[in-house]
């Protein structure tokens, strides 16, 4: 299934999570806040958060003097 990740397109399984796809890129301990179609969604509810087809997500994290890649 196709959602948007931070403005790009991605496929994403069927029935991920919102902590599935922070885990799947490798950014777990970067990020610190997530919206979900312009929704901020709580840590505590990444792991029962279910993505949609279309979904937009953005995933942020807070860096100081820098750019953070993930």
């Amino acid at each position: 299934m196709k959602i948007e990740i931070n403005g790009e397109k991605r496929e994403i399984n069927e029935n991920a999570t919102v902590a599935s796809v922070v885990t799947e890129l490798n950014a777990s301990e970067k990020i610190a806040a997530c919206a979900l179609n312009a929704r901020i969604v709580k840590r505590e509810f990444w792991a029962s958060t279910t993505l949609k087809e279309g979904d937009r997500l953005e995933l942020l994290a807070f860096v100081g003097g820098g750019a953070c890649a993930f």
